[in-house]
């Protein structure tokens, strides 16, 4: 078996719109409306927060395992275009977690997830 060799181009059939929310969204708004309240608005902060480091953090295992298929391939333009915007990707990730653990949010949310 053998694979395919720098002169052949490889082809990637990537999901031009990948999910980004979690299954159970509709359900969790459904029963928002059923209740009739919204989340508090720092709640809601830390869930966009929570949500844009998931998806950042896939990214960048996104960039790391095109970064080794484009080694394994020796497609020198994708591994240096990966090598170039994994970092960026990185301190987007950095800046995610730091401010998922910024006191503000400690500081509203008390004992037992309670708003205060």
């Amino acid at each position: 078996m053998t694979g395919p060799t720098p002169a052949t181009p490889v082809v990637h059939d990537l999901d031009a719109a990948p999910r980004t929310e979690p299954l159970t969204s509709p359900i969790q708004a459904k029963l928002s409306e059923l209740l009739g309240h919204r989340p508090e608005p720092v709640l809601v902060l830390l869930m966009e927060l929570r949500r844009l480091h998931r998806v950042t953090a896939g990214v960048s295992a996104d960039w790391e395992l095109l970064a080794q298929g484009a080694q394994a391939v020796k497609d020198q333009d994708l591994l240096t275009l990966s090598e170039r915007c994994h970092p960026q990707t990185l301190r987007q990730l950095r800046w995610s977690n730091a401010m998922l653990k910024h006191d503000r949010f400690s500081d509203s949310i008390g004992e037992e997830g309670v708003v205060t």
